[in-house]
């Protein structure tokens, strides 16, 4: 909706047009926009979420197109993926002869690189690989 100019139909109908504020519904949903975008290092942080909410701050620029997702995360908060497993099999029948197919990968770690704005800072319990 906000790429077609309409951000303000994604509030709820039953409200009424004259029943909100139509400009904090404007901010607010730019702010919720801004917070789900698919890369953490384009999100903004907490302290300029709470700017935003408290109206000290106006809300972040967004782009009128969803941005595309990128893997691993640029900019993002540092984190490790450890002991995953995956696996997966199938069975079928041909000709009455059964067979039966199993795959598996294990992951032993993934650690991508940190982001400058690491939230070490913020999450010293995730810092530390507990």
């Amino acid at each position: 909706m906000h790429g077609r100019g309409a951000l303000l139909g994604a509030v709820d109908q039953s409200l009424g047009a004259d029943e909100f504020d139509h400009d904090e519904a404007a901010r607010l949903l730019l702010l919720a926009l801004a917070c789900s975008s698919p890369n953490p290092g384009d999100r903004p942080t907490m302290p300029q979420v709470l700017q935003v909410l408290t109206k000290a701050a106006p809300p972040p620029e967004v782009p009128l197109f969803k941005p595309r997702f990128v893997w691993p995360p640029e900019g993002g908060a540092n984190f490790q993926l450890s002991d995953v497993e995956v696996t997966t099999s199938g069975t079928g029948t041909d000709d009455g002869v059964s067979t039966r197919a199993t795959q598996s990968t294990s992951y032993d770690s993934f650690q991508p690189h940190t982001a400058p704005n690491s939230s070490d800072g913020y999450f010293p319990a995730l810092s530390s690989g507990r």
